[in-house]
């Protein structure tokens, strides 16, 4: 991977996840930021690039990996989160 991202703390650093999220609220946040860096990213880098975001409490069935247009996407679920798989990745 040449990009890896975390998934939470672009979303904060970012402003798309709004205060007051309501129900779906995360899910469409997310939704958004990954619509954002596919938008941004060159094809090049995307094939090169991944998202992580912590899912200790994702919902049963979720995939942990899935695709989304183009961009690798990963939901850790263990204990260790997001920076433990991201120094996996590396």
């Amino acid at each position: 991977m040449a990009l890896l991202i975390d998934g939470y703390n672009l979303l904060h650093a970012s402003g798309i996840l709004p205060r007051g999220r309501g129900q779906g609220g995360l899910e469409r946040a997310r939704l958004a930021l990954l619509n954002f860096l596919v938008e941004s990213l060159e094809p090049a880098e995307l094939t090169r690039a991944a998202i992580v975001f912590d899912a200790p409490e994702t919902a049963r069935g979720r995939p942990s990996e899935q695709v989304h247009r183009g961009l690798k996407v990963y939901f850790a679920r263990g204990p260790e989160g997001a920076d433990q798989q991201i120094e996996e990745l590396i």
